[in-house]
C-alpha cells in the first residue's frame, strides 16, 4: 500500500510541477490532514505514518525532479468545522497537495477550500 501511495504522490506531483506557479520553489509542500488527536486519532496517526514514510523515501531518492518534499500537518479531529479551518490554514501556508482527511465529514467540508485553491486532495479512507 505504501508503494501505491508513493507512486501516486510522485505521479501527481510530477504532473503538477509545470502546471502551477507555486512550484517554482526548491521544495514541494505536501500536507497531511486528519485526526491527529481526539477519539479517532489512531486512524489519522496511522495515515500520517504512511505519508511520512513515503516522503522520507522520496527525499532519500533525490526528491521529485530534484525538489525535496516538505511535509505540513493539520489536525482536524475528524470534525467538519475544524477541517475547514485546517484546510484554510494549509492553503494559506502554501500547501500544493493534501493527503487526507481521514473522516468523510471532514473531507467533504474541507474539499471546497482545496477545490477553490486548485489543490489536489487525496483521501485514503473518506
Amino acid at each position: 500500500m505504501k508503494a501505491f501511495f508513493k507512486c501516486l504522490t510522485v505521479g501527481v506531483l510530477s504532473m503538477m510541477l509545470f502546471a502551477a506557479p507555486g512550484f517554482a520553489s526548491d521544495t514541494i509542500k505536501v500536507a497531511n490532514a486528519g485526526a491527529l488527536s481526539g477519539d479517532l486519532a489512531p486512524y489519522g496517526i496511522s495515515a500520517l505514518r504512511g505519508v511520512e514514510m513515503a516522503v522520507e523515501d522520496i527525499n532519500e531518492q533525490g526528491g521529485i525532479l530534484g525538489k525535496k518534499v516538505e511535509l505540513m500537518l493539520g489536525d482536524d479531529v475528524c470534525k467538519p468545522e475544524v477541517a475547514v479551518n485546517v484546510a484554510t490554514k494549509l492553503v494559506s501556508d502554501g500547501a500544493q497537495m493534501v493527503v487526507g482527511h481521514v473522516c468523510s465529514g471532514a473531507t467533504i467540508a474541507a474539499n471546497k477550500i482545496y477545490k477553490d485553491a486548485g489543490i489536489i486532495l487525496i483521501s485514503s479512507s473518506a
